[in-house]
This record gives structure tokens, sequence and C-alpha cells, in this order.
């Protein structure tokens, strides 16, 4: 069976291929490696889905807070707390939970305190233009379940 080709398999499959070996009766193999657009198709690629609840509220507050940062008059690391604090309500009245619900994301679900927040990961973002640390701290947070749209949620803070 000399004739095969990586198409007869891709259209029957749904899930992704990293490689697919032949090995013939003459002793011989040959790989194919399926290119990613063949696999999945350009809407699949851009549909990541939605990002967990934590993430998706996180990203909230943290948007908030920069723009509200950003748009306070002589705002400097004393307003940062009192300005989450109000970031956190805002975001829980827009999605319609409480606010324990969001600390409870931001702080218990994440391992950190709410100060290490105001007087670290978001001083260090805003002020000290360094989001590495903010960057870390939310990537080791994702679901595995959601992982690409956490990333992609948490990719666009950033931008």
């Amino acid at each position: 069976m000399n004739d095969f080709t990586p198409d007869m398999f891709l259209k029957e499959m749904s899930k992704e291929i990293s490689k697919i070996v032949v090995h013939y009766n003459d002793g011989t193999t040959r790989e194919f490696l399926p290119k990613f657009p063949e696999i999945i198709s350009a809407e699949q690629q851009t549909n990541v889905g939605e990002p967990s609840a934590k993430i998706k509220q996180i990203v909230a507050v943290l948007e908030t807070v920069r723009y509200k940062f950003r748009n306070t008059p002589n705002a400097d690391r004393n307003s940062i707390k009192t300005i989450f604090a109000q970031s956190v309500k805002d975001v829980s009245k827009s999605e319609s939970i409480t606010y324990q619900s969001v600390i409870d994301k931001l702080c218990r679900q994440t391992g950190v305190k709410s100060d290490h927040y105001t007087e670290n990961l978001i001083p260090a973002w805003l002020i000290d233009n360094n989001e590495q640390p903010l960057y870390e701290h939310l990537i080791n947070n994702i679901s595995e379940r959601r992982a690409l749209a956490d990333s992609a949620t948490i990719e666009q803070l950033f931008d």
C-alpha cells in the first residue's frame, strides 16, 4: 500500500494528530506531519470558548483597577487599596454576584491575600511597569479545562 496520504485519516478525525507513521510490508516507514489548519478549521482555532469564572472575574477586576488608577488624579501606591476594593464591588455588581464571591476567586482560589494584590502585584504592574509577577500569578492559576480561553483572556489584559 504505497498510495497512503494523510488526508485519508484527517477527513475522518476531529482530534489533533501530531504525526502519522506508516509501516510498509517491505520494512520501510514514512512519516507524515500534518499541518495545523488541515486538522482544525480556522473557526475552531479562534473559538477558544469561555474562560473560567475565576479568570474572567479576576481579569475584570484588574481591568477595572487599571482604568480607575489611570483615570484618578494623583493616583499612587496609597490609592491602590481603595481602587481595588471599589473595583471588586463594581465587578460583583456587574456580574450579579456577591463581593465575597469575587474576593474568594481573587484570593482563596489563587492562594494569596488581597494585600498581596494591593501591595505587590498591582503596584509592580501599574507603577513599576513590571507585569511579570502579576502575569505569572494569573497563568499559574488557569483552569485545566479552560486553559486556552483562560490564557487568551490573560494575554488580552496585557496587550
